[in-house]
């Protein structure tokens, strides 16, 4: 990944930090520090990268139970499914990251999800396709 990233300190930084809590076996960090790089990818506009990124970090997340990782990996997964104009994707992601904020109490995650993207409010619903992995 690092030679595809190029030769940035930003992605040295993002490789170093997977292979720290990799080898420390500190699941939760390593899943953001995956997304992490995941956000690289997605600036740099390397998509299939990015998207493979983020459904490799929700894996541990969900698992883990950690619901706040796992609403801002789906919140990222959905902006660049938004950017790429596979809108009702991107929906879904919004959708589920709306609910696991809600069920933390984020208000702060909600309101910004639904000024950013034009979600309904918390209770109203949209359908929109499936849920499930998004590839």
């Amino acid at each position: 990944m690092y030679n595809e990233l190029g030769d940035t300190a930003q992605a040295f930084a993002m490789r170093k930090s997977m292979a720290i809590h990799k080898e420390s076996d500190n699941q939760r960090a390593y899943s953001g520090a995956i997304g992490n790089l995941g956000l690289v990818y997605m600036e740099q506009g390397l998509f299939a990268q990015a998207i493979a990124l983020f459904n490799e970090s929700l894996s541990p997340g969900e698992s883990m139970g950690d619901k706040g990782g796992t609403a801002k990996t789906l919140h990222d997964l959905g902006e660049l499914l938004r950017r790429q104009g596979k809108l009702d994707s991107a929906m879904v992601c919004f959708q589920r990251s709306r609910g696991l904020r809600a069920a933390l109490g984020d208000e702060q995650g909600l309101a910004s999800s639904a000024v950013k993207h034009g979600l309904p409010e918390h209770g109203q619903r949209r359908t929109h396709g499936s849920g499930g992995a998004v590839r």
